[in-house]
């Protein structure tokens, strides 16, 4: 591999991207975002419960978010949840999110 492509599409050519990354310093950035890609497509929202009137969610963004539909008389307030999706790319990959976590950190460094 000469160079980082645009594209990583297996999980080798990830490993060969890390031990480039390792040889070549410059790439480390470039590489750090297409694992932190990899973890941000790796969630997705979920219902969680019925909010009402001016209940407050049970956190903040991104964990929680606040959707309200307009009913024909009132507006409905519904609270998703931030939840790991076990069919994303980053798990038919092999990887995990603590394994990613841990690449990033020392990709940035």
């Amino acid at each position: 591999m000469k160079g980082l492509p645009k594209q990583l599409q297996t999980r080798e050519d990830f490993n060969e991207a890390l031990l480039l990354a390792e040889t070549e310093k410059t790439i480390a950035h470039a590489l750090a975002n297409h694992f932190k890609g990899l973890l941000e497509s790796s969630y997705k929202y979920e219902f969680d419960k019925n909010l009402n009137d001016g209940e407050n969610p049970d956190g903040t963004l991104p964990d929680f978010v606040v959707i309200e539909k307009n009913d024909e008389q009132n507006i409905k307030r519904h609270q998703l949840k931030r939840v790991i999706d076990e069919n994303s790319r980053l798990f038919s990959l092999g990887f995990d999110v603590a394994t990613v976590t841990i690449i990033i950190n020392k990709l940035e460094q």
